[in-house]
């Protein structure tokens, strides 16, 4: 390993979900959720945009 200064930690504020719909052995559509994480990146609030 190569000396350098340590990353420094992050915490996740967003998310996203994916849901898929099949027809036959294709995918017709999907639909994604955008949401916001709360509690230290532990809690999944609502989605505020699905698309």
């Amino acid at each position: 390993m190569r000396k350098g200064d340590d990353v420094t930690p992050f915490v996740y504020t967003d998310y996203t979900k994916a849901a898929y719909s099949y027809l036959g052995d294709n995918v017709s559509s999907v639909t994604k959720e955008v949401g916001e994480l709360t509690g230290n990146g532990t809690v999944f609030e609502p989605a505020g945009t699905k698309l």
